[in-house]
């Protein structure tokens, strides 16, 4: 079914639990992905950290399943997630969700990493026991060109296009 786990608890490996708490969910309802989940809300509102090692300059894209726990209010659950800085919330509506269709949506987003190492949090932001659900946490270095391969590329096009309107054009007449 599913284990309360406190704050300090590190249970879940590479992972600290903070706030009161929370969830850690198997056979309850329908995982995003393999067989656990977790719902940020164990009594009351609680959180999940990871310090992971970074390029400091270098893009990255983390990505998350997030549902809700249908069982209780609020209708709307709602996460606040940082790597290191403001968080921004992200919502889920569960209206017309049960344990066996949670209706697991994906959401992602990118940042910059500004030193060796970042640590990412996910927050439940309601009060109570029926908090956001979360799922397949991925971390992935984004991909971006190179400046001097972006930079050529660019130079090569506006070379295609120049030549193209210099060169003449001529008509030839049909005897």
């Amino acid at each position: 079914m599913f284990t309360t786990l406190p704050a300090a608890n590190n249970c879940i490996t590479g992972w600290t639990i903070g706030g009161g708490g929370i969830d850690y969910i198997h056979n309850y309802w329908q995982p995003a992905d393999g067989t656990h989940s977790l719902d940020l809300n164990a009594i009351s509102p609680g959180s999940v950290a990871q310090t992971f090692a970074t390029i400091a300059g270098q893009g990255y894209v983390i990505s998350f399943a997030l549902a809700g726990n249908p069982e209780g209010a609020p209708t709307i659950k709602t996460v606040a997630v940082s790597v290191g800085g403001p968080a921004t919330l992200y919502n889920f509506d569960v209206t017309g969700h049960s344990l066996t269709s949670m209706g697991w949506v994906t959401d992602t987003f990118a940042f910059v990493a500004t030193g060796a190492n970042t640590t990412l949090t996910f927050s439940s932001s309601i009060p109570g026991a029926f908090g956001p659900a979360l799922d397949n946490v991925t971390i992935a270095d984004a991909a971006v060109p190179e400046p001097g391969s972006a930079g050529l590329l660019l130079a090569g096009a506006l070379l295609i296009l120049l030549s193209a309107s210099l060169v003449p054009v001529t008509h030839k007449r049909s005897r």
